[in-house]
């Protein structure tokens, strides 16, 4: 059996004496091919690991969330037509857009979250297909979708759930459980809104400092994967290179160099691929992209 601290890689201050009950800061795993093992003894880097999307599409769904949940689930036909015709407006003009199906405990009309531009939006219906004719409304304060997807990958599981169950404490019904999120191996990951920035690795050493930054609407990041809206060389920029303003260009410089410009400033990247583990149910090494501050790191105002 192998005690693994979850606060891995932090310093030594960051690290509490304690335990905190809200959940666990140690996983005893006595297989050594867990992708979220893996991961946090390699010290993998996050930032730049987010998936790219625009919009995000989230579906309430009550069902049994098997493996590949979107394309295997109860819904009907009618409602399956209903879900794929909501994100039609957005592929028509090109944008990326991401389907997930969210729960939590409570009953009541069906609910969808739009999350596009910085804005979330929550419509109601009685069904999936009434949600097509439903009237979007603005959702102001943060709310988190925490990936438990344990069918997809057993790390989203069991991490995914302590962390949902804290937060559930602190913010109540504005969070929900939600569908493979991308990036197992960071797990526990979750998806906060309205700025649709993915994060990894919330852990209790972690959690109170990133909870009262997201909560007042900026990036923590330590625990930070990516804004989803950015490609991935911008969300590492953003990251690493203290970005706290607009994107205006991502540009590429060839051998692995990125040029970010934000209005705040100009940030260099550079990429090297490496091999990871991606998943617990898949052993294989797989190419991944780790980002760091290019040479002169950031240049003010440019």
């Amino acid at each position: 059996m192998i005690p693994v601290p979850l606060d891995i890689g932090l310093p030594e201050s960051a690290r509490p004496g304690i335990i905190r009950p809200i959940f666990h800061a140690v996983a005893c795993m006595t297989d050594t091919t867990r992708c979220s093992l893996q991961s946090l003894l390699a010290q993998e880097p996050m930032a730049g690991s987010a998936d790219n999307v625009d919009v995000w599409l989230l579906l309430e769904y009550t069902g049994s969330w098997r493996s590949q949940a979107l394309a295997d689930n109860e819904l009907s036909a009618e409602e399956r037509e209903a879900f794929e015709q909501l994100a039609q407006p957005w592929r028509r003009t090109g944008r990326k857009v991401r389907l997930q199906f969210i729960r939590q405990q409570r009953r009541g009309d069906r609910y969808l979250f739009t999350i596009v531009d910085g804005v979330t939006r929550l419509r109601r219906a009685a069904s999936v297909p009434a949600l097509a004719g439903a009237v979007d409304e603005p959702v102001s304060l943060p709310h988190y979708f925490v990936c438990t997807h344990g069918q997809r990958d057993l790390c989203c599981a069991e991490f995914g759930m302590p962390l949902y169950r804290a937060l559930r404490e602190r913010v109540g019904e504005r969070v929900w459980q939600t569908t493979h999120l991308g990036g197992h191996r960071f797990a526990p990951n979750v998806l906060v809104a309205p700025g649709a920035v993915m994060y990894g690795r919330v852990t209790p050493a972690s959690f109170d400092a990133w909870f009262q930054v997201t909560e007042s609407g900026g990036l923590y990041t330590p625990c930070a994967r990516g804004r989803t809206c950015y490609p991935a060389p911008a969300q590492a920029a953003e990251i690493l290179g203290g970005a706290r303003a607009t994107l205006r260009s991502v540009r590429s410089q060839g051998n692995g160099d990125w040029r970010v410009e934000f209005d705040d400033r100009v940030v260099s990247v550079h990429e090297a691929v490496t091999m990871s583990q991606a998943s617990c149910g898949d052993t294989r090494l797989k190419a991944s992209s780790r980002f760091e501050l290019g040479a002169g790191d950031f240049i003010q105002g440019e």
